[in-house]
């Protein structure tokens, strides 16, 4: 009887825990984008229309959140949201190239990207900015933003620094 409390009280708790249950709420005015808005056909090569990812960010051990999110008051608004699990169980959220146009939407998304070593586009020869790295070592994995056969940019944590860093993948 005792692991049968045990039992359920644990089931309460990995469903009602939004670090576990995955209930990150978003934020207030903020939505997904609908399936009639993301019909384009190159989206469904994924389960998630290449609008939000899962994944431990941070190396922490707890499912971290990216989404990409419309506001249309007072006008439309196309941005990345991260959401950084806490040990609370509350969200850091962070806030990544928002964009004031809705056809963004059509060729905008993100995607997961497995840990390892990346060449960046300044790596692969072309133009570099100052200090721009030529490649990235994601500890953690990352997301990759991108825009259909376009730009693309890693966004990874760097534990030294506690934060997200950019990088760009392709021009």
């Amino acid at each position: 009887m005792k692991s049968i409390i045990n039992t359920s009280s644990f089931l309460f708790m990995l469903i009602s825990h939004p670090c576990i249950a995955g209930d990150v709420p978003n934020p207030e005015g903020w939505r997904l984008p609908t399936r009639s808005e993301t019909s384009d056909e190159w989206r469904n090569k994924d389960s998630n229309r290449y609008l939000h990812v899962s994944a431990d960010l941070n190396g922490d051990g707890v499912t971290d959140y990216a989404r990409l999110l419309i506001n249309e008051k007072p006008s439309f608004k196309l941005t990345l949201f991260i959401f950084l699990s806490q040990q609370d169980g509350t969200f850091k959220t962070y806030r990544f190239s928002e964009k004031d146009d809705a056809s963004y939407l059509e060729n905008i998304g993100i995607e997961r990207v497995a840990p390892g070593r990346y060449k960046t586009a300044c790596g692969k020869g072309l133009e570099c900015a100052k200090g721009e790295p030529k490649e990235v070592t994601l500890k953690y994995g990352g997301i990759s933003y991108f825009k259909v056969e376009s730009a693309m940019m890693y966004l990874y944590w760097d534990s030294s620094t506690k934060t997200f860093e950019k990088a760009w993948m392709r021009d």
